[in-house]
């Protein structure tokens, strides 16, 4: 019987960033149109001493893409004969993880495999070294990001229950989606792309901060895989303190694919981690 023992699925944000200046070869105008077809690409290539390759991509509805990301490599192997004699053989092993796309707000998740790598981040490094490779990400001078999408709820917590926050800081990286927080995220992204920065980070002070426009901000930036950082004063409390959302991506509990039908469970997990999203990304 198959183990149908429950995956657990870290949630990524995926994004393409255009130049400033945009290459006369690319014939795609949004970042998510560029994201899958390097994913049709199917791209391969050696990172580090392994083989690693993107297979089984499979289209679904609701703008989503099922697919696997592997690595192929030699693996020396106990084994017996018919006289009861030890030998050593080498095999070509190809540990592999299930992956979900949802292109309407670029989201990956990626299910933890021990026998791939320690966690989904070093599986998410690769795969985001696969995608950049690509034809199609070449011909659009784009550079590709892979970033945690870190559950912020504590930290939400922590800065509404604050007698005061006195400094809030926030990183931001270069435009790509369209969901952004329009009075902040979309111009500085705009200002990072214009000076060919990677990203900046911008430090608000205070005696008293708005809190509600903080947990906007914050929300906004662990949205695309962004850093933020508050000191708060809590309320027994004298001085300010340091806090942050959560170092771990948000993870998704679920049952392995159903091999009878895989296209629905594709879909049913789009579905989920559309809603995830839509929690985090919520504003107060």
């Amino acid at each position: 019987m198959a183990d149908r023992r429950e995956l657990a699925f870290l949630l990524f944000r995926v994004q393409a960033h255009f130049p400033a200046q945009m290459s006369m070869l690319g014939g795609f105008r949004a970042p998510h149109e560029v994201i899958r077809a390097a994913l049709m690409e199917r791209p391969s290539g050696a990172i580090g001493r392994a083989s690693w390759r993107i297979g089984n991509v499979t289209e679904l509805s609701l703008d989503g893409i099922y697919f696997a990301v592997g690595k192929e490599l030699p693996k020396s192997l106990g084994s017996i004969d018919t006289r009861g004699d030890f030998h050593t053989e080498s095999v070509l092993v190809a540990p592999n993880t299930h992956v979900v796309l949802d292109l309407h707000y670029q989201i990956l998740a990626i299910a933890k495999n021990s026998d791939l790598a320690p966690a989904p981040r070093s599986v998410a490094r690769k795969l985001q070294k696969l995608l950049s490779a690509t034809s199609v990400v070449a011909d659009h001078g784009c550079t590709v990001t892979i970033e945690p999408i870190r559950d912020p709820s504590g930290f939400v917590e922590a800065i509404a229950s604050a007698k005061a926050i006195t400094r809030f800081q926030v990183t931001y990286g270069l435009p790509n989606v369209w969901d952004v927080e329009e009075d902040f995220q979309r111009p500085i992204q705009a200002s990072n792309n214009a000076m060919r920065a990677e990203e900046s980070t911008t430090t608000f002070v205070g005696t008293s901060l708005n809190s509600k426009n903080v947990v906007r901000l914050a929300r906004a930036a662990v949205a695309v895989g962004k850093r933020t950082k508050a000191w708060v004063i809590k309320p027994r409390g004298r001085k300010p303190v340091p806090i942050t959302p959560k170092e771990n991506p948000v993870t998704l509990l679920q049952s392995p694919p159903d091999d009878s039908q895989p296209v629905r469970w594709g879909e049913n997990m789009v579905a989920r981690m559309r809603e995830e999203y839509e929690q985090i990304r919520e504003s107060d």
